[in-house]
């Protein structure tokens, strides 16, 4: 591996502990398509470990593939399926100015002479080209706000595809001669980004969260998730909302999440956080559970980790009390905390 500080990246651990090793993972490897064929760059992922060749435990891969294990010895598979929202902005003046949108269209608006149209076909081919699958995309509600949605993958899988995301879209909004930001909320008069995230769990072929005998069609694995999100929320919300502007989108007149769902009175009064129950067309394929939260994180394996872990641990915990809650309340599509 190659050796390097881990006290100078901020956040990641501290000085008596700086000793680190990356080790590539062959796996990863990648070519970045926008560089063109003249000089190549590829990038690969790293797995960071301690002098002593032990896992760090500040590798936020390790610690994501340590919680799948668990998951794994339990019999389920844990699938993510991502909708990332960003803006789009006109270059400007680094002098705090208020940005510029790149353009003036609306929600599922596709005009021509805008650049977003432009921008989102060559940011897809881009990811396709690198193995990204990407299901759909989309003008989002503000102007200048795009959404990619990428098609689902196995959770560590994912948590890799989101940081080469958030970096190709970067790089490919520079080609296009606008700028990306993933900030929660970058203009206080238009919708803030987010990234909605379906989860799913799977035994085998089997949809774990899926029961067809139940009114909502959710199995109590499912119930059980939920119950531990929601009992975990305050503790996940300080990993899902990082920044100060973070909670500047949270206000009324907007699709983010600022109360509480009137059934789930008994569950943390923390507004960072929405649930809801997605049925499909095929329920036991389909059932999955949506978080909303932000998209400019930069731990992306810490995020999903954190949510799995909290969901799987109040299942192991075995407390039903607030799962009963949503199925006796009758909360049909939406679970919101």
């Amino acid at each position: 591996g190659l050796g390097f500080d881990g006290s100078a990246i901020e956040g990641l651990t501290r000085s008596y502990e700086s000793d680190l090793l990356a080790h590539p993972d062959p796996t990863t490897f990648q070519i970045l398509p926008w560089r063109g064929e003249i000089d190549p760059t590829a990038r690969m992922f790293c797995d960071i470990t301690m002098p002593d060749g032990s896992p760090s435990w500040a590798d936020s891969r390790h610690v994501l593939r340590r919680q799948l294990a668990k998951a794994s010895d339990l019999g389920f598979s844990c699938y993510v399926h991502p909708e990332i929202e960003f803006f789009l902005l006109e270059p400007g003046p680094n002098d705090g100015s208020v940005p510029v949108p790149a353009d003036n269209s609306g929600y599922f608006d596709q005009a021509v002479h805008d650049s977003a149209p432009n921008f989102r076909r060559h940011a897809i081919e881009a990811l396709e080209s690198m193995g990204i699958s990407v299901e759909f995309s989309h003008h989002e509600g503000g102007p200048g706000q795009q959404e990619i949605d990428l098609r689902y993958a196995d959770a560590l899988s994912m948590a890799d595809n989101v940081m080469t995301f958030r970096y190709l879209i970067k790089e490919v909004a520079i080609n296009e001669g606008v700028w990306a930001t993933f900030m929660p909320k970058p203009f206080s008069e238009h919708p803030g980004s987010a990234m909605h995230t379906h989860l799913s769990l799977f035994e085998g072929d089997l949809n774990a969260f899926h029961n067809p005998d139940d009114p909502m069609q959710l199995s109590a694995t499912g119930k059980k998730f939920i119950a531990g999100i929601l009992h975990h929320a305050s503790e996940i919300s300080a990993v899902t909302n990082q920044w100060v502007n973070s909670y500047k989108r949270l206000v009324h007149g907007g699709e983010a999440l600022c109360g509480q769902a009137e059934p789930l009175r008994d569950a943390p009064a923390v507004f960072l956080h929405q649930l809801r129950l997605v049925m499909g067309a095929e329920a036991d394929i389909e059932t999955l559970i949506e978080t909303f939260r932000d998209a400019a994180l930069p731990g992306e394996k810490t995020v999903t980790d954190a949510v799995f872990a909290e969901g799987g641990e109040q299942g192991a915990l075995d407390r039903e009390r607030q799962g009963v809650v949503l199925h006796d309340a009758g909360v049909p599509w939406r679970i919101s905390l």
